[in-house]
């Protein structure tokens, strides 16, 4: 008793200790490129969408999680509750691709004079062919490679360039129409990497590379500077600042089956007395009032299972040779047994033999002892022709079977 008393004290403390241990043990970086205002990763906008309120205050900013042609509506409906103009659009994501709805409405929105910062590493071709740009593939980095920016303003000219590491995707602007876009940035090749276009009374501002305005860009102090020079091209903002999270992290839906009932009050209360009232019923009249009846299992087909679970076993081992060498034999045993007739030499007296024992077609008899022939020659076999040679003696199983069936 003694010695199991100090067993158990000593697993007790084991599983404290390991528990304590694995509780406190740093958790690994999340390098995930989400671009999302919730997450304070390195490569989230939690930081950036902070400062925004900080930088213009005054502002309401409104997190929006709807398309484009939902969430700037308000803002193009003359008379409307919203100022058509001095409004700030922001969407930082791996991939703004608008429909070409949304492109309009985007474009629409600017040129009522509000403006519209947009960060991504890829666009969509509807946007891209109304703006009249291209993307270029430059390099995909990884954690050692770095890739480097710089403004081609003299009065914003930094000592030295920005530096952006750890496995970014950098690419830049091509074919660029010169005639609305105006360069704001370029890469170490002079490829620009952020664009500026006057639309109507308001501006655009695009940018290839969002990882500029992430948390781990902002807190690095040779970075930091980088996105206070892209928002001096931003006028001022009197109106509102519109998050867009759609392209980023889609439409934050509950995904509850209960969304509706607890999106309405009365619905709510009502099933909460419902899951209450269910409770106290199982606790009162959960005992069961007669013995249980035992359940009575149905005799199992034992054979069937134990095919099943060979068969099942071969496949999953991917030894498609194997599995139709057995068939094989299985399907030779078949003919010494229901025609008599010798299978130690597969030659044309034997096929004519079979044929005219079995009256199956001589064609497909030939074909299958072809392919019988291959696969007992071969090492091994594809999956595609352990199914063919299945199919092709089955097709002969259920010739017989109909056969013998007109016979009677």
């Amino acid at each position: 008793m003694k010695t199991i008393v100090i067993a158990v004290s000593v697993l007790v403390v084991l599983i404290i200790i390991v528990t304590a241990v694995e509780y406190n043990r740093p958790k690994p970086i999340n390098w995930s490129q989400t671009y999302s205002r919730y997450d304070k990763i390195p490569y989230g906008t939690f930081i950036f969408r902070d400062m925004l309120e900080k930088l213009y205050p005054g502002t309401v900013c409104l997190n929006n999680n709807e398309p484009p042609y939902e969430s700037l509506q308000p803002y193009l409906e003359v008379g409307g509750y919203k100022n058509q103009s001095g409004n700030l659009y922001i969407a930082v994501s791996n991939s703004f691709i608008p429909d070409s709805f949304d492109t309009d409405h985007i474009l629409s929105f600017v040129s009522r004079g509000n403006t519209a910062l947009i960060a991504a590493t890829y666009f969509s071709g509807d946007f891209t062919d109304t703006l009249g740009f291209e993307e270029t593939y430059i390099w995909e980095g990884n954690d050692s490679t770095q890739g480097k920016e710089r403004f081609v303003n003299r009065h914003l000219k930094h000592n030295s360039d920005y530096y952006f590491r750890k496995g970014i995707v950098v690419r830049g602007f091509d074919k660029i129409d010169t005639a609305n876009a105006h360069v704001i940035a370029v890469d170490d090749d002079n490829r620009p990497t952020i664009l500026k276009y006057n639309i109507g009374n308001g501006s655009m501002i695009i940018c290839s590379n969002p990882v500029a305005f992430t948390n781990y860009t902002i807190m690095s102090h040779k970075n930091r500077g980088y996105f206070e020079r892209v928002l001096a091209y931003i006028p001022p903002i009197y109106g509102d600042i519109i998050w867009d999270d759609f392209y980023a992290i889609g439409k934050r839906e509950p995904q509850s089956p209960f969304r509706y009932l607890l999106s309405q009050e009365p619905l709510l209360y009502a099933l909460w007395i419902g899951i209450i009232g269910v409770c106290i019923y199982l606790f009162w009249f959960g005992k069961r009032k007669q013995r249980i009846i035992p359940i009575v299992a149905p005799i199992t087909n034992t054979t069937l299972e134990f095919a099943h679970t060979v068969g099942t076993l071969y496949f999953e081992r991917g030894n498609h040779k194997n599995l139709a060498d057995k068939k094989i034999t299985h399907f030779l045993e078949f003919l010494r047994s229901r025609f008599y007739i010798k299978t130690n030499i597969l030659d044309k007296d034997f096929l004519a033999e079979l044929h005219e024992k079995s009256g199956h077609d001589f064609v497909k008899i030939e074909r299958l002892f072809a392919h019988i022939s291959a696969i007992r020659q071969s090492s091994s076999i594809s999956e595609e022709s352990m199914v063919s040679i299945c199919t092709a003696i089955d097709d002969f199983y259920h010739h017989c079977n109909a056969a013998a069936t007109m016979q009677h």
